[in-house]
């Protein structure tokens, strides 16, 4: 299993934060699915942005995508997002 950390940064205004993210293998679509879901900060009730998936095919790619996410909506606060191995999700072990 890989580990990533993601930092916080300092933003004025009300920008949209990254309030957790899980990733897992998706088996129809052959790629690995991180579910970027965001922090409630806006205070308008026709707009409130739930979350983003976001795929790719390998783990480099992958951790390339959260960290320049991580730059366009923060984190809330500093967290490590867990990447399984992909022979852990096609063997079975986790699902």
């Amino acid at each position: 299993m890989r580990e990533i950390v993601l930092e916080p940064r300092k933003a004025k205004g009300k920008y949209l934060r990254i309030n957790f993210i899980t990733v897992e293998w998706d088996r129809e679509r052959r790629a690995f699915a991180a579910m970027v879901m965001f922090h409630r900060t806006r205070d308008k009730q026709d707009n409130k942005p739930l979350g983003a998936v976001l795929y790719a095919n390998n783990v480099p790619t992958l951790v390339k995508m959260l960290q320049e996410f991580n730059l366009l909506y923060p984190a809330r606060e500093k967290m490590t997002v867990q990447i399984p191995e992909l022979e852990e999700m096609e063997s079975g072990k986790m699902r």
